[in-house]
């Protein structure tokens, strides 16, 4: 995990947009994607493996940008302005 504590308030909030960038993107890739809704993607064992391996890989990296935008967001909360 990142040591918070060596950033700035500044660089925190900065590190907090991002991430919600990449979240927001990651989000709208799963929604894109609608892996496990295509049943196409089930008549063949092969592709649906493939499917299964991809759409759990998505929501893998979500899941860890939602643990580390809480963990950037209450290293900020902790701050006290203007630090």
């Amino acid at each position: 995990m990142e040591n918070w504590e060596d950033l700035s308030s500044g660089q925190l909030r900065t590190a907090l947009k991002d991430l919600e960038d990449k979240i927001h993107s990651s989000e709208e890739k799963n929604r894109a994607r609608r892996l496990p809704r295509r049943p196409d993607n089930f008549k063949d064992a092969k592709r649906s493996e493939e499917v299964t391996r991809e759409y759990g890989s998505l929501n893998d990296n979500l899941r860890k940008l939602y643990e580390r935008w809480e963990s950037v967001s209450s290293h900020l909360e902790g701050r006290a302005p203007g630090e």
